[in-house]
Formats: structure tokens, sequence, C-alpha cells
């Protein structure tokens, strides 16, 4: 087959410059997400080594939860953003540079196109779906529990409305009611995976020379 023309070249320079933007911003946003888990893990450390002392509060309870719900809302909303990128990639990018190459889309760009592995995504939803519901209710429950079996007097103090306790434990409950909410709407989604590859024109243009 001919080399590309000019005007090939440039469309698939012009692919190459998208496909590479839109890849820095699928890892961009797997980082933020990696800083907002590690950010809530702190957090839930924090909150646990306070659980065995009497230094233990309402307010770590409401602010431990109130970090479940964010760090999961940031975590599904930078989700489908990657999953968005990734459709992008694999929809209408890697079609154009298909029939430019005369290659198939999973040769051209492999990180987006190639087929699912059924087995590996069984096993690898399986995990996520116990580490999610471990690290952002099971844990939070497990503390809370903690602080109210120190002083089970405190769940008949909630009803005090001259004191902070009914309104902190208000938050603590919405924020832990939509943890769970969101849990069981997103906790199975299956997320594009940032595998870092750059599209190389000399390997997609292999087969067209």
């Amino acid at each position: 087959m001919n080399d590309l023309t000019s005007k090939q070249s440039k469309q698939l320079d012009f692919l190459l410059a998208d496909y590479n933007a839109i890849k820095a911003e699928i890892s961009r946003r797997s980082n933020l997400q990696r800083i907002a888990l590690a950010a809530y893990i702190s957090l839930i450390a924090f909150v646990f080594k306070e659980a065995p002392s009497q230094l233990l509060s309402s307010l770590h309870i409401a602010a431990m939860w109130f970090g479940a719900a964010i760090t999961m809302n940031y975590f599904v909303r930078q989700g489908k953003e990657i999953n968005r990128l990734g459709e992008i990639i694999s929809e209408q990018i890697a079609p154009v540079v298909s029939s430019i190459t005369d290659t198939k889309p999973k040769d051209s760009l492999p990180s987006e196109t190639n087929p699912k592995n059924e087995t590996y995504d069984k096993i690898t939803s399986t995990y996520n779906y116990q580490f999610k519901w471990l690290l952002f209710f099971i844990v939070p429950l497990l503390i809370t529990l903690i602080y109210l079996g120190q002083d089970w007097n405190k769940l008949t103090r909630i009803v005090e409305f001259n004191s902070k306790k009914p309104y902190v434990a208000a938050i603590s409950l919405f924020f832990c009611i939509w943890t769970f909410i969101l849990l069981c709407k997103h906790v199975n989604e299956k997320s594009h995976k940032p595998i870092h590859l750059t599209f190389s024109r000399r390997s997609a243009l292999g087969k067209s020379r």
C-alpha cells in the first residue's frame, strides 16, 4: 500500500495530539483519585487511633462519615469522567485511525479498544466490591459502634436539643446514608483502566506502508 497522503498524515498528527491529551487527562484524574483515597485513609487512621481512648468525640464520627461520603462521591464522578474520556478514544479516535492506517482499532489503540476479559473483569469486580464496602462503610460503622460502646447512654443524649449532640448525630446519619446509597448504586461500576500507552505512528502505520 502507498504511503499516506499529506492530508492523511496531518490528520493523523491531530489525532495523535488529541489521543495524548486525553490519555494525560485520564492519568491526571486517576492520580486525583489516589490522592483522595490517601487523604481518606489518613482520616480513618487518625479517628481509629483515637477510638480506644476517651478522646474520640461525636465530631470525629461526623468528620469520618463526611469524609467517606465525599470521597466516594468524588470517586464516582472522576470514574465517570475517565470512562467518558476512554469512550472518546475508542468510539471517535480509533475508527478514524483505523480507516487511515488500514488497521484494526485493537491494533492501533490497544489500551482502549481491546475486547474485555470477562474472567479477569469478574475477579476484579469482586475485589472492588469488597474493598469499597469495607473501606467506606464497614470500617466507619465499626468505629462508630466502638464510640457508642464506650457509653451507650450517648444514644439517650441525642434528644438534648440544647446541645450539639442531636445535630452532630443528624449530620453523621445523613452522610452515612449518603455513602450507603452511593455504594449500592456505583460500587460495581467498571472504571476505565488508565494504562499509560502512547500511540506510535510508526507502529500504526506499519501496515499502511
